[in-house]
This record gives structure tokens, C-alpha cells and sequence, in this order.
């Protein structure tokens, strides 16, 4: 009896030390994981307590931020320029020093007026750059506006729908690989091909935007005015007086070149006349 009761007293004790040590484990942290939580409260601290070190991880970690956002900027800008030919060459080397292109560009010449509209797409950190050098003693800026059009939700939205997608068409291959006639085949793989659709739409919507955030626009249109031409075009009585005597001018020439090419049919048309009226004079006097 007493060998009995001393072996359930030690294994009452067992069972008793075996569960504290448990409890303790699951209080206590694992070295790593106390370690990850210091190295935590000490990066938070460090926040909190504003040193320098700190300091320059924030304005790092706001700067990666800021990368990440998709901001489309766009600046549209009208200017008149005194030397067309000489600004023309300079806004085009000014590109290619920002490491730009023209994706378009309209040349018009109308009365007085040199005019070129030009579209350029320029990296999106040096957008300010070249707006701010599009300036100088020759250059008035008539217009000058500067958008911006933040997408990054667009974009976000358009990735995640995207990805659900993706997940659908999964779900429709397996049922197509158990599919067992021909109606149930083509009937999941229409769906397989609309679902394919919208992916390479959201696709095509999400290049789009961060291409436009990755490449900023400007719109730039530039003009000069020929003096000769504007003065004479403003000239108000006396132009349009010009203007019809030139005009004139123009239109008697055409009457002549005109009859000059009909020469033969009014010579036939006044030899009829003078046959008709000699034969009805000689009619007259037989009566």
C-alpha cells in the first residue's frame, strides 16, 4: 500500500510540473519573436523620440509613398514667340535635354499668324522642370494651366478586379476539364473567353494609367505674327479696298482667258447673227 500511494504522489507531482512549464512557455516569448518585438518598440520609440536617424527613414518611407501614387499631370500652355523658325529649333534640342519626345504635333500658316501645336510626353520628375524652362525675353505666355488627376485608386481597383478575374477563370478550366459533352464545353469556354477579355481590358487600363503617371503631358502651342502680313490684314477700309481692286484685277484676267478660250464659238455665234439679219433685210425690201 505505501509502495501504491508514493508512485500516485509522483505522478500527480509529474503531471503538476509538466503543466507550469507549458504556461510558462506560452508567457514567455521565443528569442526571435521577443527580439522582433524590441527591435519594434525600439523603431517606434525612435519615431516618437524625433532623432536624425529617424527622421531621414520618414521622409524616405514618404518618398517611396509618393513614388507609388499614380498622379497624371498636364499642362497646357499658349505662347507667342518673335522668332518662329529660331524658337522652333530651340523648344526641340530643349526636349531631348529632358529626355522627353513629341508625341504630336499640327503646323498651320494662316493670314499673319505661324502657328505649331505640339504634344510632348516628359518623365514625370521632370515635368516641372521643362514646364519652368518654357520662358525667356522673346516668349510671352498668353495661357498657361497645370492639371493633375490622381488614378492611384483606378489603378488599385482595376489590379484587384483584375486578379479576382483570374481566379474565376481558374475555377471555370477545372470545370471545363470535367466537363463531359460538348454543350457544357462550349458553354464554359464562352465564359472562359469573356472572363479572358476583361482581364486583357483591365490589363490594357492599368498600362495605360501608369504609363500617363509615368510619362506627364504637355500641350504646347507656340505662334508668331508676320508683321506684313498682320498689318495689312488689321488694315481695316483700306485693306478690304486692296482686296477688291486685286480682286477685280483676278477676275477680269479669268473673263479674258475665258472668252480667249471660247474665241471660235463667238465668232460662229456673230457670223449667225449677220447671215440671219441680211437674209430678213433682204426679205423686207422683196416685199
Amino acid at each position: 500500500m505505501k509502495q501504491l500511494f508514493l508512485i500516485v504522489i509522483i505522478t500527480i507531482l509529474s503531471f503538476s510540473c509538466n503543466n507550469s512549464n507549458k504556461e510558462a512557455a506560452m508567457q514567455t516569448p521565443e528569442p526571435a519573436k521577443q527580439e522582433e518585438t524590441n527591435k519594434y518598440k525600439a523603431d517606434t520609440s525612435g519615431y516618437a523620440s524625433g532623432n536624425g536617424n529617424t527622421t531621414d527613414e520618414k521622409k524616405e518611407a514618404t518618398k517611396k509613398y509618393n513614388w507609388e501614387k499614380k498622379i497624371i499631370r498636364t499642362a497646357d500652355i499658349r505662347i507667342e514667340v518673335k522668332n518662329y523658325s529660331k524658337y522652333n529649333n530651340s523648344i526641340r534640342s530643349n526636349i531631348k535635354n529632358f529626355g522627353a519626345y513629341i508625341d504630336k504635333e499640327e503646323q498651320t500658316q494662316t493670314d499673319g499668324v505661324f502657328q505649331n501645336t505640339i504634344t510632348i510626353k516628359v518623365p514625370v520628375e521632370k515635368f516641372e522642370d521643362l514646364v519652368n524652362s518654357i520662358n525667356g525675353d522673346d516668349i510671352n505666355i498668353i495661357d498657361k494651366r497645370i492639371n493633375s488627376e490622381d488614378v492611384t485608386a483606378e489603378v488599385v481597383d482595376t489590379k484587384a478586379r483584375m486578379e479576382a478575374k483570374k481566379q474565376v477563370r481558374l475555377q471555370y478550366l477545372e470545370l471545363l476539364k470535367q466537363a463531359k459533352n460538348i454543350k457544357d464545353i462550349l458553354e464554359i469556354q464562352k465564359e472562359i473567353n469573356n472572363i479572358q477579355e476583361d482581364i486583357e481590358a483591365a490589363a490594357s487600363r492599368v498600362n495605360y494609367l501608369t504609363h500617363s503617371a509615368a510619362y506627364s503631358t504637355i500641350n504646347l502651342t507656340y505662334y508668331e505674327y508676320n508683321t506684313n502680313l498682320s498689318n495689312n490684314y488689321n488694315g481695316g477700309f483700306i485693306f478690304k479696298v486692296k482686296n477688291a481692286f486685286i480682286n477685280s484685277i483676278k477676275l477680269f484676267e479669268q473673263l479674258i482667258l475665258a472668252a480667249i478660250n471660247i474665241w471660235p464659238i463667238i465668232i460662229g455665234i456673230v457670223v449667225v447673227l449677220w447671215a440671219w439679219r441680211k437674209k430678213k433685210k433682204s426679205k423686207t425690201k422683196n416685199i
